[in-house]
């Protein structure tokens, strides 16, 4: 939200989108952009970054070229990529949804599937042991 400004003042949204009502679309964005902060949609992280693999040399390529994004022309930078970020989320919920895929696990958590030990011990629990409470008891006891 705080990204539009910049990216109001630039040229191409003064060639391309000035004659749209962005009064509606910004009310709009903030009610929408306050229920996806309060909704389980599932966003992605940022990539884990190595040199070891090859996917890990991508992810670092693409980190860093996002950097230098970022660092040579954010007033483009970075509301584009917060349109994509928070449209991207959404769409592959609302994709997952529609599939009945739901993401295995929690998508908050960092752990790998492949540590998670499949053996879970059952155990059984005797109610007998517990003394209930009887409160017409202790009334009278009390007095």
């Amino acid at each position: 939200l705080a990204t539009y400004y910049p990216f109001s003042q630039t040229a191409f949204f003064e060639t391309y989108l000035s004659d749209l009502p962005w009064a509606q679309i910004m009310g709009v964005g903030m009610v929408l952009l306050g229920v996806l902060l309060v909704s389980h949609v599932p966003y992605a992280k940022v990539p884990k970054i190595g040199v070891r693999t090859a996917k890990g040399a991508l992810n670092t390529v693409f980190v860093l070229s996002n950097l230098f994004a970022a660092l040579a022309v954010p007033q483009y930078y970075f509301f584009s990529v917060g349109i994509l970020y928070l449209s991207w989320g959404l769409i592959r919920s609302v994709l997952l949804g529609l599939l009945d895929r739901l993401p295995s696990g929690d998508p908050l958590l960092e752990e790998d599937e492949d540590n998670l030990d499949d053996r879970a011990e059952v155990r059984t629990l005797e109610y007998s042991d517990f003394s209930g409470h009887d409160p017409e008891r202790s009334m009278e006891e009390e007095a």
